[in-house]
């Protein structure tokens, strides 16, 4: 289920509290129904502050140190963050809306019902991170550790996971299912207590088999070992058209309908095609499925 849409500054239960932040950001502290607007924070040394029903639209922060700090009903519009230190930091209650974090130092951090919303996490340190009922809603996530962090009750609705890193995370109550993209780079084995679509797992089945050292190899075949599904392409509103690979005698082909594509098979369920790559010898079982082979055996 996805999370509901953002909300814009003046639907907050605070805004007509919100006063311009005029002043100069200093080392814990206290910063309440606030409005930090069109302005930058380069090198501040914020450390130990806290943040309660305040607002941040088109505002930099350029590195500095805000470790420790808590964010206590939070609003961001349009923030970036460039190598900035957030370690540690307590987030709750707080929205997050066209954000990046480029660089950006979250380890330790703990986030409640927190919502990220057309955001882009790029080479973001998120290790050891606490993550409990919080959504990420068509972002991107690039290269983001969460390495020994603890996701419970976490959503990707619309995001792609670009070469994440999940090594010795603890997962409950997590969904996959929803996300754009999912490329894990380390890290699959922490996917306990995580829940993915089924092709997801038939896109993942060739890196989980080398996870648990599996060799798949049809009978027979003197080629390397074979990749059974390396892309399974689900079209909504109608044919695939991207380019699936298998191995041994079938190597690469293009998928551009049901007609011309030779060397699989194609299964329709729940009204859209869907393309499968398929070894000679192996078939994969498919709850319910039709499907049509091209002559082959």
């Amino acid at each position: 289920m996805r999370a509901r849409s953002p909300r814009e500054l003046a639907k907050l239960p605070y805004a007509h509290r919100l006063t311009p932040f005029t002043g100069v950001m200093e080392r814990e502290g206290t910063y309440e129904w606030l409005h930090f607007e069109d302005c930058g924070f380069e090198d501040v040394d914020g450390g130990g502050s806290g943040f309660t029903e305040s607002a941040f639209s088109a505002v930099t922060l350029t590195r500095g140190r805000y470790r420790r700090s808590q964010f206590d009903d939070i609003w961001l519009h349009t923030v970036r963050m460039v190598g900035t230190d957030l370690a540690e930091t307590t987030w709750m209650d707080s929205e997050c809306n066209e954000v990046v974090l480029a660089g950006t130092e979250l380890p330790g951090s703990h986030m409640n019902r927190v919502t990220f919303y057309n955001c882009k996490f790029d080479s973001v340190n998120a290790r050891l991170a606490k993550l409990k009922n919080v959504a990420f809603v068509d972002c991107l996530l690039r290269d983001v550790d969460f390495g020994g962090a603890v996701l419970t009750n976490v959503t990707f609705p619309g995001s792609t996971l670009d070469r994440a890193h999940f090594d010795n995370a603890k997962m409950t109550k997590v969904d996959l299912r929803e996300a754009a993209g999912l490329s894990i780079a380390s890290g699959l084995e922490a996917l306990k207590g995580a829940t993915i679509s089924t092709y997801q797992l038939l896109d993942m089945a060739p890196a989980l088999a080398q996870v648990l050292g599996l060799t798949v190899k049809d009978k027979g075949c003197s080629s390397s070992p074979v990749t059974l599904l390396n892309s399974v392409v689900a079209d909504r509103g109608g044919l695939p058209d991207r380019r699936v690979q298998g191995s041994g005698s079938w190597g690469r082909r293009w998928c551009r309908g049901w007609k011309s594509w030779s060397g699989g098979s194609l299964a329709r369920e729940s009204g859209s095609w869907n393309c499968v790559v398929e070894s000679r010898s192996w078939r994969g079982s498919w709850p319910s499925r039709k499907t049509w082979s091209p002559g082959w055996r």
